[in-house]
């Protein structure tokens, strides 16, 4: 996505939530306290004690403005100052009783405010909106959470899709398509007789690896992908981390895997986990031009 596109589509949404919190504002907020004196308060109430200047941090509040409520809130005996022992300069701000008293007043207004919004969404609407939620503050953060865990039947459908978009960006055949359907067919069909494995971001299904077995000493590493959307968290090591654990649990003495020698990447991974390249086949079928296959190989020491 192009800067300028992005950046209009940014705006377009900062718009919506602005409106919409701004209505929030408007028919949660007033009585108790306002959405930033709320906002304040809910900081302090949840670190327990913190300072001005690590509110300032986490709400990105003028120290002028934030020394104005505060003194407004301790007025109101919402609000009262400790010595800090860390730094005598600062103080640490707390909430009296009677802050906490007025607090939780407001979180159960605006809880049964939203409610009431909310109440139009149905169960599966409701878990869509909270996933949606999370990976947009983890992604502009850029703390997502990297999970990896074992593949169910469920997954299947995924790791045939996952290789669609990723081979058809980089132009391929319809020939490669067929070769994923046929051989995750034959997996299932043989009742999933190996290990997958599912990369997932903020609970978002990105990446796949499977270990299949040939015969009891030998096994093969099939299915290696990552959505392009997610590169950069090192999911791909993640992935190969994880079944290499799995190899060297079992004692697994040799496992082998053919990749292509146009990726540059996943070659990388496989000679940092201990492959090396053993074999090359000329690869006529899946591109216009011709591509080389590679056999790389694994041996326990």
């Amino acid at each position: 996505m192009q800067d300028q596109e992005f950046i209009t589509k940014l705006r377009h949404f900062n718009r919506f939530n602005f409106n919409l919190m701004q209505r929030f504002n408007k028919e949660l907020y007033g009585e108790i306290f306002t959405v930033l004196e709320s906002d304040i308060v809910t900081e302090i109430d949840e670190r327990e004690t913190v300072t001005a200047n690590q509110l300032v941090q986490a709400i990105g509040i003028d120290k002028g403005q934030l020394s104005n409520i505060l003194k407004r809130l301790a007025a109101k005996g919402v609000v009262t100052r400790l010595p800090n022992p860390a730094d005598k300069r600062s103080s640490l701000l707390k909430l009296t009783a009677r802050g906490k008293e007025m607090h939780a007043a407001q979180s159960a207004v605006v809880n049964a405010g939203l409610a009431k919004e909310t109440s139009r969404f149905s169960a599966s609407e409701k878990e869509h909106l909270a996933r949606l939620m999370n990976q947009y503050e983890r992604a502009y953060r850029q703390d997502q959470q990297v999970t990896v865990r074992r593949a169910s039947a469920a997954d299947l459908g995924f790791i045939t899709d996952l290789h669609s978009r990723v081979y058809d960006k980089m132009n391929f055949t319809l020939a490669v398509q067929h070769y994923f359907f046929k051989y995750v067919g034959e997996y299932a069909k043989d009742g999933m007789n190996g290990v997958t494995w599912i990369a997932e971001v903020d609970g978002e299904r990105v990446g796949t690896v499977s270990l299949l077995r040939d015969d009891a000493d030998t096994w093969k590493v099939r299915w290696v992908a990552v959505d392009d959307r997610f590169q950069g968290l090192g999911i791909g090591s993640k992935l190969l981390d994880t079944l290499m654990d799995y190899v060297h649990q079992h004692q697994i003495p040799y496992v082998y895997l053919w990749t292509i020698d146009i990726l540059k990447a996943a070659r990388h991974l496989y000679g940092k986990a201990g492959f090396v390249k053993a074999a090359t086949k000329e690869n006529t079928a899946w591109k216009a031009e011709p591509i080389t296959e590679e056999k790389w190989e694994y041996r326990a020491e």
